[in-house]
């Protein structure tokens, strides 16, 4: 593809913040490819000080307070994602910063998955939701009428 087609569609395929650094860029630097590019990059690819610092908010992530399971599942592979860490280590992230109130289900679970793990916390839990706050008009089992008290892994 030629570098003027390149340019053309460039900014089409921005979004949000991206879309406003394209509208306030240089016109020298918008009309050559090259220097478009190595704007682009500079700007918005990450350095090794970012992923470092995305890898110390990866290993320190915690479960907010009223937070649900699927929101904090979803925030740490988002971030496992962009630092490159495999679903095992994710795993192990994920169960380190679970609330001790879900942990305990999730640990004794034996899930082999990343979506298990999210899964394993309503074993056991019929009246609670994901969030840890009592509400009883929250969480999948809870909201289906399933009860799984009865069900005990070793």
């Amino acid at each position: 593809m030629p570098n003027e087609q390149k340019l053309a569609f460039f900014p089409l395929m921005l979004r949000d913040v991206a879309t406003e650094w394209w509208d306030v860029l240089p016109n020298e630097v918008r009309g050559d490819w090259d220097r478009a590019l190595a704007a682009f990059i500079e700007r918005f690819i990450d350095n090794e000080l970012i992923k470092w610092q995305k890898a110390g908010q990866f290993w320190t992530r915690n479960q907010n307070p009223g937070e649900s399971v699927e929101e904090y599942a979803a925030s740490l592979q988002k971030i496992a994602k962009s630092v490159g860490v495999g679903e095992e280590v994710a795993k192990h992230a994920f169960i380190r910063g679970l609330r001790a109130n879900l942990r305990g289900y999730v640990i004794p679970s034996n899930a082999t998955t990343f979506d298990d793990l999210v899964k394993a916390r309503y074993w056991g839990r019929n009246t609670r939701d994901s969030r840890g706050d009592g509400d009883q008009s929250c969480g999948t089992t809870a909201a289906m009428g399933l009860s799984f008290s009865h069900v005990h892994e070793n």
